[in-house]
């Protein structure tokens, strides 16, 4: 299986950061520096005086959002179970953190009629859109695979056509994890913006 060759780095990540300090947009800036942090975890560097600043910077924020990302993660696995895959037996999950926090669910739907399934993280995006919610921070997509398993590029062009500097984290049911920003994952991506 392919996998996307340009994963986050603890410099990229903390980068987001400092764009989304600048614009006052916390939950995003959250989001990227817990990836940034869960990345020094894995291999230490010489970012550790840069993630203590930033988690300085936000701390007001910072401790409800760390819980609100292992509670996305959580319930991005607990979800896949409620994916209706009899077909393919694929069962992904996924969970959006939106950008005042909250987290919406969805799981892959699959129809006799393929071509009519829907994927987990359209299933959740829609359910955000549904609650009136326009954007997102993070989208985190689960499955009981070796590999990783990132967006196809149907759910790709959506989230992007939402959310184009959201964090994407792939998760499978060992835990083992990678980050991407939606951006790495879409270069040069079709937005709105062309359309106006």
């Amino acid at each position: 299986m392919h996998q996307p060759s340009s994963a986050l780095t603890i410099d990229a990540a903390l980068e987001y950061v400092d764009f989304f300090l600048e614009r006052e947009q916390y939950v995003q800036a959250c989001c990227y520096l817990l990836a940034g942090e869960a990345l020094h975890d894995t291999a230490p560097s010489e970012a550790t005086h840069r993630i203590q600043s930033r988690k300085q910077q936000l701390a007001v924020h910072y401790a409800t959002m760390e819980e609100t990302f292992r509670n996305a993660q959580r319930q991005a696995l607990a979800v896949r179970e409620y994916s209706h895959a009899p077909y393919s037996t694929f069962h992904v999950g996924a969970a959006i953190i939106d950008t005042a926090g909250k987290i919406w669910r969805g799981v892959n739907v699959e129809c006799s009629s393929y071509g009519l399934t829907i994927c987990a993280e359209r299933s959740a995006l829609v359910s955000m859109v549904s609650g009136g919610i326009r954007e997102f921070s993070c989208v985190i997509v689960t499955a009981d695979t070796t590999n990783l398993t990132p967006p196809c590029g149907a759910c790709r062009q959506l989230l992007y056509d939402f959310s184009q500097h959201a964090l994407v984290v792939l998760l499978n049911t060992q835990k083992k994890r990678e980050f991407y920003s939606m951006n790495a994952l879409l270069p040069a991506g079709f937005h709105p913006g062309f359309l106006l």
